[in-house]
């Protein structure tokens, strides 16, 4: 069981092709096309018996996590739209005394904006964590310019490929604004740490991977190592 399974709200879109197979012989028909779509949007943020017997947290931190709309243009779109697991994994590795969401923005490609307004409206978090790589960073910085002039309370962490390889140069950049933190790295461990962090349960000194503001500039943490699952 993903520990945060039982209190995520997902928007996400499996769809899986199923090609046609050769025929064994010219007087055998080529099986059909099937194509299955499983469509979810869920918004189920009740706790598993486990978490019920335990009283929620007042220091409880809020988290919506983001995975971008843009996919990769060699897989065709109806051929593949795989969930992102990615995201999936950051939730699972929080604490059971946060609230979790999670929003998968590919299925959301023809409203994206609307969808970020009203999931950030509907769950109110404290910290929003966007997963981009390279090509969906322009997505991504975006995403954290309309948050930062909607919701200016909301702390933003983004993650992923492009965070991880271009952290510095992110930092240091005119788009640092709407950034107050960039994780870079392994987040699984990381983004735990940095909600410990936010709670004072941990000094922000000691989370590795991770890049945050001090007066403004951004200073940087040691890179986090792997780490057994």
């Amino acid at each position: 069981r993903t520990p945060a399974a039982a209190r995520v709200a997902v928007f996400t879109r499996l769809s899986l092709r199923i090609a046609p197979v050769a025929a064994r012989t010219t007087a055998e028909p080529a099986a059909a096309d099937l194509t299955c779509h499983f469509d979810i949007d869920i918004a189920y943020t009740g706790r598993t018996s486990e978490d019920r017997s335990r009283p929620r947290s007042e220091d409880a931190v809020r988290v919506l996590v983001m995975s971008m709309p843009d996919t990769s243009p060699y897989i065709a779109k109806r051929e593949w739209e795989a969930p992102s697991l990615g995201i999936a994994s950051i939730a699972g590795n929080l604490d059971p005394r946060h609230q979790v969401w999670l929003a998968d923005l590919v299925v959301r490609r023809w409203s994206v904006v609307a969808s970020v307004r009203r999931a950030l409206r509907k769950y109110r978090p404290d910290i929003v964590g966007l997963s981009a790589m390279t090509f969906q960073y322009f997505t991504a910085r975006k995403i954290a310019r309309l948050i930062k002039q909607e919701f200016p309370g909301t702390m933003i962490a983004l993650g992923g490929y492009h965070a991880t390889m271009m952290y510095h140069e992110l930092a240091n950049s005119p788009e640092s604004e709407f950034l107050d933190f960039i994780i870079h790295g392994e987040g699984d461990h990381s983004f735990n740490e940095l909600l410990d962090a936010i709670e004072g349960r941990r000094s922000i000194e000691r989370v590795t991977g991770l890049s945050y503001k001090e007066r403004g500039l951004f200073r940087h943490n040691e890179r986090t190592s792997l780490r057994p699952t």
